[in-house]
């Protein structure tokens, strides 16, 4: 599965709050905002600076719950459904485990970009109840993390065959202002998943400086 560029784009003008009273515009709490606004006219000064800003790819991090869900990048999913788990495999981010055994939440989960996701089943719609975000996961695609009390909710459901629809609730009372809620749909791929290789020793582009020395010659 692959998000549509649709989606994306939708969710593109609504993060970058081109249209007031955007539904699906995120309401950032002010000191969040200001990193938003920050970043998006970073963005929009590297033709000048020929510089990108700096965010988790830059550094061979994954995007992590819940920007992985929606970067704008034809990235794809698969979902696979066993006995008491559904197991999300992406091939940009770490698979997520999605528990639909009954269990309840740890006491003590360890954060992880992924977060600790449980789930169950309402009719044909799987919801994915999701916790435990590292802060270095993206919030927001445009470079806002989360501050380590990201709790997204996602409903997930077929439309038709080929079409699979995520409407998704995020919550975070240290950067949003009230739950920030959006959906996507994805379209089914005939592809073979990829691997994707993120190679840090190579990354020569860091924030403001950029390393020009030649790499190692090794036999």
């Amino acid at each position: 599965w692959t998000i549509t560029h649709d989606s994306v784009g939708k969710l593109l003008v609504a993060i970058r709050a081109r249209e007031p009273g955007n539904a699906w515009t995120p309401h950032l709490t002010p000191v969040y905002e200001t990193k938003r606004r920050a970043y998006i006219e970073a963005l929009h000064s590297r033709a000048v600076v020929d510089s990108q800003p700096d965010n988790n790819s830059m550094h061979c991090l994954p995007n992590g719950v819940p920007a992985m869900m929606v970067i704008p990048a034809p990235i794809g999913f698969e979902f696979l459904f066993t006995p008491g788990r559904v197991t999300l495999l992406s091939e940009e981010s770490p698979p997520r485990r999605i528990y639909t055994d009954g269990r309840a939440r740890s006491q003590d989960a360890e954060s992880t970009y992924a977060g600790e996701s449980i789930g169950h089943w309402e009719g044909r719609t799987l919801v994915i109840d999701t916790e435990a975000i590292d802060a270095n996961a993206q919030l927001l695609i445009f470079n806002v993390h989360g501050s380590g009390q990201t709790h997204v909710v996602e409903r997930v459901h077929l439309v038709d065959p080929v079409h699979l629809q995520i409407d998704t609730t995020v919550e975070d009372p240290a950067e949003l202002a009230d739950p920030w809620r959006y959906s996507a749909t994805y379209e089914k791929s005939n592809l073979v998943m990829g691997e994707f290789l993120c190679d840090n020793k190579n990354n020569r582009e860091r924030g403001p400086d950029l390393d020009l020395t030649p790499p190692s010659q090794t036999p």
